[in-house]
């Protein structure tokens, strides 16, 4: 029996709603806020929990941001703040307490739980995926870290996830760490055994000045919520962990309607009882976002091609109770 103890400085029990459809708790301890944020209503609503990277007092990711987004998204989300001791062992510890935390919050879907990180966040994230395989469903790891041998020790038992990955890297992720040496480590140890998929970004501008150079560390990609990395990472969790059999389940998809389908030029899409269209997102096939269309309120939605080549794209409908649906729509 695992027995985790939790210490917090002070628990802040307010809860702020907002206009954009999410609650935001937060708990201060470890000489900052740890994050528990979710959509408005009762849910059931799948959990993600979110590993920041970072050594030290330094921390690397948004954790109000990010929780505050993935609630916009439909999820559940607990954006752990951890301590800032440098040995790895205790940082697994307070992972795997966030990650019953967060199977212990009210509306949560224990079967639909996803986990997320980014730097050592990511190389703990890929840690929980193999000692919690039964209580995880979806793995994302964005430019993991080495942490000395820690890596390339944990791939020695990477078989024993059985659950979908995502791993995610920026071409000029090179400075602190080749973080995409890293990632290509990663991919050779799940080849054959694990479910994965990798996407290597352009260099990431990270001064923002239009010119790409060595002063452009790509690691910072991850540091925010922003393109191009979002979408992919929604997409991912979405397909994983809000489409109950997968997008190619005739039931669940039939309730999702598209007519004409194939389309020529323009198709409308409703859904089957005639609930209300909250937003709509178009994507291509290889899961990258074409187009969003949201604050639609509507039963019926006007599907025009516009500049879509000729092609087969998935379109996800967000309802007014915040259920997901997908289906595919061929364009003619």
């Amino acid at each position: 029996m695992r027995v985790l103890v939790i210490l917090f400085c002070i628990v802040f029990l307010e809860i702020i709603s907002f206009s954009q459809g999410y609650n935001l708790d937060s708990i201060s301890e470890n000489g900052g806020y740890t994050y528990i944020s979710r959509p408005l209503g009762a849910g059931p609503f799948p959990g993600i929990l979110y590993s920041h990277g970072g050594l030290g007092g330094n921390i690397g990711g948004d954790l109000r941001t990010t929780s505050i987004a993935l609630a916009q998204e439909g999820y559940i989300c607990w954006a752990q703040l951890r301590t800032d001791t440098i040995p790895i062992t205790p940082h697994v510890a307070q992972v795997e307490a966030s990650l019953d935390s967060l199977l212990g919050v009210n509306g949560v879907n224990s079967n639909k739980i996803g986990i997320i990180g980014f730097s050592r966040g990511g190389l703990l994230t890929l840690m929980i995926a193999i000692s919690r395989p039964n209580e995880v469903h979806a793995v994302v790891a964005m430019a993991p870290a080495a942490a000395n041998n820690t890596l390339s020790n944990t791939l020695t038992q990477i078989g024993a996830v059985n659950d979908s990955v995502l791993l995610m890297v920026a071409q000029n992720d090179v400075y602190q760490d080749d973080h995409v040496q890293l990632v290509l480590d990663t991919e050779n140890a799940m080849n054959g055994i694990v479910d994965y998929r990798s996407i290597l970004y352009d260099p990431y501008d990270a001064d923002m000045n239009g010119v790409i150079n060595n002063l452009d560390d790509g690691h910072e990609l991850f540091w925010e919520v922003q393109e191009p990395y979002w979408s992919d990472l929604i997409f991912f969790l979405d397909n994983n962990l809000k489409t109950p059999a997968g997008i190619n389940d005739e039931v669940y998809k039939n309730q999702l309607l598209i007519y004409p389908n194939p389309v020529d030029n323009q198709a409308i899409i409703s859904m089957s009882d005639r609930s209300i269209i909250q937003s709509i997102s178009i994507f291509h096939i290889n899961g990258i976002l074409f187009k969003e269309i949201s604050l639609l309120y509507t039963d019926q939605f006007l599907f025009d091609k516009e500049n879509l080549n000729t092609g087969i794209y998935l379109i996800k409908l967000t309802d007014s109770a915040g259920h997901v649906f997908w289906n595919k729509i061929i364009v003619d």
